[in-house]
């Protein structure tokens, strides 16, 4: 309060004053929030407060704070609905008591050592109550859809809520840590807000105000404060009605009615809101009707709730609030109707009938859209009528001619009264003089008059208003077709992600959603390339059609749909591919089923559409192949009553994933959804990827693309992934098993580019190169994986050896550096010691022979006889190494691997450095 009294403060933008307002409310603690509220309150019946528009704001941001109590809430909600509808029996002010309303309701009331709060009903301007209606609306739709913090806190540690205590959660609040939705727009009792604030409503019309008085003691008025908006007696009466009836369902107990708390509260939200919007303008044209047939429904509810068996019948009741909610969210109407219908979908979509669950699933996928008959429309006019015929009636050709007739006027009136004489005063003016007489500053009266006669055509009447050309009207259309999709995708995400895994028609609506999506992408991609043929050829062809502003807007639409039905399927793939839910779901279908399904799937991803769609679209795919082939094995499983391990009982997978190798490198444009399919087992399953032939897939690869491109897969999403330490003994052989199958091919394709055969995939210089890269990565990663087993075989350890000497040796001294030569040189080292020397047992202890009592091996051979005298000479041959390399760029070390950069071989002898420095000291 202190900083908006300063002046300064009065000048700061508007945007930046609700961030300071902002960190200034945040550290306040529950009894400050609460005393803040009271002050702001109390500013206003006493009318020495700030600006009405500065009180709102504050109000609402009170209302919304991470750390508000209820009473905080009511107290602020309570005041913005008098000072939107409620007017004063008189012209004073009247006040109503917080207290006296939780008592007269049964609401748990504020302590009693706490001041109460005297809310007050002013007489306002029209414009001042259209202000307080909008943050009405704001508030509540936020409070909706939000956990209250008193509830929040009862949620996590069992307790009310004292004024005494300080809320969890720090900063944040208690709001932050709890994930549930069953309290969102419920106070700490449970009882909704929208509920509690029809029950103020009929308090404040109902119960005799007090005289707002400077004195303590408060007189009550005889007279009765009344509703701005006034209603019929049918829309009473269903006021009166939908509080009476879910004050009943309330009151039912929750075991032997059949309804839990949750489901009462999504019962009771969207009539109570319905009731509550009636009095704002902005309510949906229909209300009246819908909310006269959720009431029959709630009395079918109470009745069927109240009688016997009803948790048999209570499911049927149900039913019949899932069409509606979904009817109401799809249509404009406020953000508070909007979090209703969220609420009532959510909890009561499970019931909701097959019909209506696909009718929403094919509207998202633009069944419904296509199968209606569009207008035809002529291109020739299309553009005339975006550019150039914006004046269809002739309005604006009547407007200008009465501006200038009304300036002709003016300078007739002018002449005859003396100011000039000459008959050239009334001229014709053509278009650049009209236009330069606007915007002169001596032409103020004629500018007047045509901003008076134009915005005479701007009403809201429809015979005065703009007539849309037939290609608006069908954008219009188009726009407003894709906002409703967006919305009824909110739904269908609400309920597969709720209730997927419970309903049969679920399986069906996610194969529908996944072709839609490659449909969605594939028409963003033409859009995409459409825009960037019209924005080349701008400069080119002066006649080439642009793209209008509704063209813009349709596109983005439509990709924003795509990217809303991506992240859909995108998180329902996550949460259905676990182990519990696809045990869940295998039994609603047999094995045959899925795999159909799963063939059909692989069938169109191999067409080009699928594989040009993007990256999201083919990631989507992939995961639902999963999917599809673990419910086959947790069916086939369910049916013969076995149980397999991690890598076994993949039959299906086995008979898919082999196809799509071979389709990799042998269909064109295939090989972006091969990829994808193969990744996406080898995230979740890696053993699978180890039965299948790659060494014949990379071999008969056709393409040399292709053919890297497989290696690299290989080593980056089979071998890299694999874990070198199993306990399963036959996990590991299959491992092995692997690995050196593919140590032996990687040799073969060494030698291949060292020598190049005939028909083979490489052929040019560059791409022999890149192969041997991707070779020797896939070997590096091969030694990776055995680095703790007792290494290759020796044939196979053999035959790399060879074929990588043969690669180094080579490669011309221009090469001899870079990516491919450092390869070479670290896995000569890895694999010449298994070669060499003989495998040791393990099981023996080794110890490091101390300096100068080396000894030559049985059966090393000469070079191992030589090693002492090599020492003992100094490190000639070691220090000679530097000097080779000097000689030319292209030399190097002594090519044996034996001769390791941190070999004590390669080091000089400190010993005779020692000698001479001990004779030096002595001397």
């Amino acid at each position: 309060s202190t900083l908006q009294e300063k002046k300064a403060f009065q000048r700061v933008p508007q945007n930046l004053k609700k961030q300071w307002q902002q960190a200034l409310l945040s550290p306040l603690s529950p009894k400050g929030v609460r005393a803040r509220c009271g002050t702001i309150i109390s500013g206003l019946v006493q009318g020495n407060g700030p600006p009405m528009r500065v009180v709102a704001a504050q109000l609402e941001q009170l209302a919304v704070h991470s750390k508000v109590p209820d009473e905080a809430v009511l107290a602020v909600v309570f005041q913005q609905f008098l000072a939107s509808f409620i007017a004063p029996p008189g012209s004073s002010t009247v006040v109503f008591s917080l207290r006296a309303f939780q008592n007269a309701v049964a609401l748990p009331g504020m302590l009693k050592d706490l001041e109460d709060v005297a809310l007050p009903v002013q007489v306002l301007e029209e414009e001042e109550r259209l202000a307080w209606r909008q943050k009405l609306w704001s508030t509540a739709a936020q409070l909706t859809k939000r956990t209250w913090p008193e509830a929040a806190e009862k949620l996590i540690t069992g307790e009310d809520f004292s004024a005494a205590e300080v809320f969890s959660g720090g900063e944040e609040g208690p709001g932050s840590m709890v994930r549930s939705l069953a309290y969102q727009g419920c106070l700490s009792d449970g009882s909704l807000l929208v509920f509690r604030l029809l029950q103020w409503w009929n308090h404040v019309v109902t119960k005799n105000p007090e005289k707002a008085a400077a004195s303590t003691k408060k007189k009550k008025t005889e007279a009765l404060c009344t509703c701005l908006v006034e209603f019929e007696e049918a829309d009473t009466s269903m006021h009166q009605s939908s509080l009476e009836l879910c004050q009943t369902i309330m009151d039912l107990e929750e075991g032997k009615s059949g309804l839990s708390a949750r489901q009462k509260n999504a019962v009771c939200s969207l009539p109570l809101s319905l009731s509550l919007v009636m009095l704002d303008e902005s309510a949906p044209a229909n209300a009246r009707e819908v909310l006269g047939e959720l009431l029959k429904i709630l009395e079918h509810v109470v009745e069927v709730a109240q009688g016997p068996k009803p948790k048999k019948k209570i499911a049927e009741a149900l039913a019949a609030f899932a069409p509606v909610a979904a009817e109401l969210y799809v249509a404009d109407s406020l953000a508070m109707i909007r979090e209703a219908c969220k609420m009532t979908w959510r909890e009561l979509a499970f019931y909701a009938a097959d019909e209506t669950l696909t009718g929403l699933c094919s509207s998202v996928c633009g069944k419904a859209a296509a199968n209606e008959d569009e207008p035809e429309v002529e291109e020739d006019e299309d553009m005339e009528d975006d550019d150039e015929d914006d004046d269809p009636d002739g309005t604006k050709k009547a407007v200008f001619d009465k501006a200038i007739a009304a300036m002709k006027e003016r300078n007739q009136a002018a002449a005859q009264a003396g100011d000039e004489d000459d008959e050239d005063d009334v001229t014709t003016l053509d278009h650049s003089g009209v236009l330069s007489e606007l915007l002169d500053d001596g032409g103020g009266a004629l500018m007047n008059s045509f901003a008076a006669s134009s915005l005479e055509g701007a009403t809201n009447e429809p015979s005065k208003k703009k007539k849309l050309t037939k290609r608006q009207q069908k954008l219009r259309l188009q726009q407003d077709e894709l906002v409703r999709r967006l919305r009824e995708a909110d739904l269908v995400e609400s309920f597969l992600m709720r209730c997927g895994a419970k309903r049969d028609a679920s399986l069906a609506m996610v194969e529908e959603l996944q072709m839609a999506l490659v449909n969605l992408n594939h028409k963003v991609k033409l859009n995409k390339e459409e825009a960037g043929d019209e924005k080349e050829g701008e400069g080119e062809k002066k006649g080439a059609k642009k793209a209008t502003k509704g063209d813009t807007t349709l596109r983005g639409l439509e990709e924003t749909l795509s990217q809303r039905v991506h992240k859909m399927l995108s998180r329902l793939m996550r949460s259905s591919s676990r182990a519990s839910s696809v045990q869940i779901l295998a039994g609603r279908s047999s094995p045959e089923d899925w795999a159909a399904k799963a063939r059909a799937l692989c069938e169109r991803g191999q067409s080009a559409k699928v594989n040009g769609s993007g990256s999201q679209v083919l990631e989507v795919s992939a995961s639902y192949l999963y999917f599809l082939c673990a419910a086959h094995r947790a069916a086939v499983e369910l049916q013969d009553g076995s149980e397999h391990t991690t890598g076994q009982g993949w039959q299906l997978a086995e008979e898919l994933l082999p196809q799509l190798l071979t389709e990799w490198s042998g269909k064109k444009e295939c090989d972006n959804w091969c990829q994808a399919a193969l990744k996406a087992f080898s995230v979740r399953v890696p053993q699978v990827l180890l039965k299948l032939p790659w060494a014949n897939a990379i071999q008969g690869a056709s393409k040399a693309f292709a053919q890297r491109s497989q290696l690299v897969f290989l080593y980056t999403h089979v071998l890299r992934p694999l874990p070198p330490e199993t306990t399963n003994k036959a996990d590991v052989a299959t491992q092995m098993a692997f690995a050196d199958s593919c140590a032996k091919l990687c040799a073969e394709l060494l030698n291949s580019t060292v020598e190049p055969v005939e028909g083979a995939a490489a052929s040019s210089a560059a791409q022999r190169q890149k192969l041997r890269r991707e070779v020797l990565h896939t070997l590096k990663s091969i030694y990776k994986l055995r680095q703790k087993s007792d290494g290759l075989p020796a044939d196979v350890s053999t035959a790399i050896a060879d074929a990588v000497t043969g690669l180094r040796d080579s490669l011309p001294n221009q090469q001899r550096r870079g990516e491919v030569y450092n390869l070479t040189v670290h896995l000569l080292r890895l694999v010449r010691p298994q070669v060499n020397q003989p495998k040791r047992d393990r099981s023996t202890s080794r110890q490091r022979p101390k300096h100068g009592d080396e000894q030559p091996q049985p059966g090393d051979g000469e070079e191992a006889a030589e090693a002492p005298a090599k020492k003992r000479k100094g490190g000639e041959e070691a220090a000679e190494a530097p000097a080779k390399k000097r000689k030319g760029r292209g030399g190097s070390i002594s090519r044996s691997p034996s001769l390791h950069p941190q070999s004590p071989a390669s080091k000089p002898n400190p010993a005779p450095l020692k000698e001479k420095r001990r004779k030096a000291k002595k001397s």
